[in-house]
């Protein structure tokens, strides 16, 4: 299960590990390198849930860690700092585009115009449609969700949600994306396991209406209702 992002911040990915096959591990060591994944150069993982293992002598096992959830629509990161994490190597380009709507050229730097495009793609598709209001920077950050009076309202536009009496997210100005979390993962570029046993895990996206700006993005199983928190054995 993901770490819950907040805000509209994305949930983060989990960790994970398993053998490499045919790697180039001592090859590496020999050749006094430093044995990181590129050098090794492994063809295949054998993926693996396992709690016990046998190690022999030049075995590799790789570990993945997990990461922490986010905080605030990621369509507002300052490019700046998207850029400067993929220089640090904490994203990749098609993450930095896909999760972030920040495109980079050819030359390693941001390409302001074609980000603009992109994100008015990513808000376009969020809510199938052209979007009705500006998204603005929130009051407070990651304050997505907040009291207009006595309705919910969104944080980015000002838009009422819902009344203050219901759930907001199932007041009819909200628009949801549920995804299987591992397809959806897929889809930018963060690693989650497919967990195959029923019930399946789902990410529901929560959009604003009228700005399409991310409200929530929860972490559910199939069947549960909105808001409920996982329960898995």
């Amino acid at each position: 299960m993901p770490s819950r992002g907040f805000g509209g911040g994305y949930p983060g990915a989990t960790s994970n590990h398993c053998p490499l096959d045919e790697h180039h591990a001592e090859r590496v060591i020999a050749d006094r390198r430093s044995p990181t994944l590129e050098a090794i150069a492994a063809p295949g993982r054998v993926r693996s849930s396992i709690g016990r293992r046998h190690f022999d002598r030049g075995d590799v096992e790789l570990w993945t860690s997990g990461g922490g959830g986010g905080l605030g629509d990621p369509l507002l990161r300052e490019v700046e700092r998207v850029e400067r994490d993929l220089r640090h190597g904490y994203v990749t380009a098609r993450h930095a585009e896909a999760a972030y709507g920040v495109v980079i050229g050819p030359d390693g730097r941001v390409d302001a115009e074609a980000t603009a495009r992109s994100r008015a793609a990513v808000r376009e598709a969020r809510i199938g449609g052209v979007r009705q209001a500006e998204q603005r920077l929130p009051a407070d950050v990651g304050v997505a969700v907040v009291r207009a009076g006595a309705d919910w309202g969104c944080g980015y536009c000002g838009a009422v949600l819902a009344p203050g009496g219901e759930n907001w997210r199932t007041g009819g100005a909200a628009v949801l994306r549920e995804t299987p979390v591992h397809e959806r993962f897929r889809e930018l570029d963060v690693y989650v396991k497919e967990r195959l046993e029923e019930p399946a895990v789902l990410l529901r996206e929560y959009f604003c209406g009228r700005c399409a700006g991310a409200l929530t993005v929860d972490v559910g199983t199939a069947g549960s209702p909105p808001d409920a928190q996982p329960a898995l054995d």
